[in-house]
């Protein structure tokens, strides 16, 4: 049996906040005995890069993905073996999510960071809204990847 947890949001999602880095995320696991793992963040994977580095660090194998919202409103977790399809899926994704801007003040930080936890950017668009994509469309994508 491997100790898994597959649903785990970080300093990207607005339910998070910035305590929430991939490095931290991974060290903690690590104290739990966590051996396996995927960073599943709201709409996009942005800090799957400083995950799978602080993975690596502390010996855990990852996934990378998100939480996707769908159409229907119905929140999806889509993984990924390869961090680069986790990234270009995550591109496309963005794409289709409406114009509503996220006011950190109200809606909370959306920050991704570097292996040592620098922040790198901040994602404008407000990540807990739904896609233009349908349950079907993403499963489709996400199958043929």
């Amino acid at each position: 049996m491997i100790l898994s947890d597959f649903h785990i949001h970080s300093c990207l999602s607005p339910c998070g906040d910035l305590s929430m880095s991939p490095k931290t995320i991974a060290e903690i696991l690590a104290k739990k005995g966590v051996k396996l793992a995927a960073l599943t963040d709201h709409n996009s994977a942005l800090n799957c890069p400083s995950f799978k580095a602080a993975c690596v660090k502390y010996g855990i194998a990852s996934l990378f993905g998100m939480e996707v919202q769908t159409s229907e409103e119905v929140h999806l977790l889509v993984l990924f073996s390869d961090l680069n399809v986790a990234l270009d899926f995550g591109k496309n994704l963005y794409e289709t999510l409406p114009p509503i801007m996220n006011n950190p003040d109200k809606m909370g930080d959306q920050v991704y960071v570097d292996e040592d936890e620098n922040i790198i950017g901040e994602v404008e668009k407000y990540l807990v809204t739904s896609s233009s994509w349908s349950i079907d469309e993403v499963s489709s994508i996400v199958h043929a990847l």
